[in-house]
């Protein structure tokens, strides 16, 4: 799931510089939250820009009327604590930190602030945060994040073992046809790969071959940032 900013929202009714970088997360097709806060945020930019002559008054109100229905609002009642220790953890404005909070428990921060994406970084936190032109990278590397490390280990474990067999087999690295592999197929590793695999979500399965491909030049430690 993603969690939008202010800094974001305001660009997908202005025209302003990371505009096309900012539309982007709309095609993610991911279920958006914020804090109740963005409808304040925005609000307060984009009146501020109607006096600038801008923006009309139309699209402020379309603009609010579109966030308010489109994004799942969340309350501020539920986020403050966390909040405020963040705030006082990053020494950072608290109303940018409503939003950090909110993303460490339901996903992915996505804003245009550089000055908070460094704070976070520098504060072991940079993972519930991404720039929008990072987006891609950052929610596959989020979605990785998701299947337990234990499990990355137990199947990089098992699949060295069936490795093992299987060399032990055939050492040609060939067999000449498929029933010469029958012992392989039986061999505890290979059940139990089989039965560690099948209680992943199909989702996750697709990362996990992905790095079996992808990852083959990457220690197992390495893997849930090995993209």
């Amino acid at each position: 799931m993603i969690v939008v900013d202010a800094s974001i929202a305001v660009k997908w009714t202005v025209d302003e510089p990371g505009r096309r970088e900012a539309r982007q997360v709309l095609t993610w097709g991911r279920e958006m939250f914020a804090p109740e806060l963005i409808l304040v945020e925005v609000g307060n930019a984009l009146r501020r820009k109607e006096r600038l002559g801008q923006v009309s008054e139309a699209m402020t109100a379309n603009a609010l009327t579109a966030l308010a229905g489109e994004i799942v609002l969340v309350s501020t009642r539920e986020l403050w604590e966390d909040a405020l220790g963040l705030s006082r953890r990053l020494q950072h404005s608290i109303y940018d930190c409503f939003y950090l909070a909110l993303a460490m428990s339901r996903g992915l921060l996505v804003t245009s602030d550089e000055k908070l994406v460094r704070k976070a970084q520098a504060n072991d936190l940079g993972r519930f945060v991404s720039a929008p032109e990072q987006l891609d990278s950052t929610m596959r590397a989020a979605d990785l994040a998701a299947i337990p490390e234990s499990t990355i280990v137990d199947v990089a474990r098992l699949a060295e073992l069936v490795d093992v067999t299987r060399d032990a087999l055939h050492p040609s690295g060939r067999a000449s046809k498929l029933t010469d592999l029958e012992p392989l197929f039986t061999s505890p590793a290979y059940l139990r790969l089989g039965q560690v695999l099948g209680k992943l979500p199909e989702e996750d399965l697709g990362y996990l071959v992905a790095l079996g491909w992808l990852g083959r030049l990457y220690e197992v430690d390495d893997w849930p940032r090995g993209w």
